[in-house]
């Protein structure tokens, strides 16, 4: 500004009004697939950090047309913090929907705290990345895998709606440099000497 220009500035994740529409556009995607595929999706479970991907998925879904349900995996704050940040983008919108009728919100899987790990969280993470090699960080995608892990655990009709899940990975990698050694105490001592070699 102080040299003349107009800076964009972008929150926290990204989660703003303008950051929806990059979520709008992976339902769409996701809607072409499912019907040039023939596939169902019942329930969709996705990581809450900042609110803008839980936020853009249950608009997107909502204008789709699609009954899928939306889970929102809390790792930090409150359901009623992200509910009125859904609610104030669903209102910046101008769409006359309620928040909590497009998103199913949990808060049980935070774990200790924000960017916290207790050695469950991570043993869930080794365990998915040994059966399928998807790595996950621990602090945002790590815990909404936790909380797939553990909705699932609860059967069909309790927190799922039903049996063809899809799970939102949203990257995230670079957290698990900083649990190298809470990991390496999880894993078998004749196979592992270090995660991630020195820099």
């Amino acid at each position: 500004e102080q040299q003349g220009r107009k800076p964009y500035k972008i929150a926290v994740g990204g989660s703003t009004v303008m950051g929806v529409w990059g979520y709008l556009q992976f339902v769409e995607e996701l809607r072409m697939q499912m019907e040039a595929e023939q596939r169902v999706v019942s329930d969709i479970v996705v990581a809450c950090g900042s609110g803008g991907s839980t936020a853009g998925i249950a608009i997107g879904l909502r204008l789709a047309g699609l009954d899928v349900r939306l889970h929102g995996v809390l790792v930090c704050d409150s359901k009623e913090y992200f509910y009125t940040h859904i609610q104030d983008t669903i209102d910046a919108l101008g769409l006359p929907y309620k928040a909590q009728d497009l998103v199913v919100l949990h808060d049980e899987y935070k774990g200790k705290a924000y960017a916290l790990s207790t050695d469950a969280e991570l043993e869930v993470l080794r365990q998915v990345a040994s059966s399928s090699a998807i790595l996950a960080d621990p602090v945002y995608t790590g815990k909404a895998i936790c909380g797939l892990v553990g909705l699932a655990a609860e059967g069909k009709g309790k927190a799922f709606k039903g049996d063809h899940l899809l799970f939102v990975h949203t990257g995230g990698f670079f957290g698990l440099y900083d649990k190298e050694e809470q990991i390496a105490n999880l894993l078998p001592k004749d196979t592992v000497s270090r995660l991630f070699p020195k820099l």
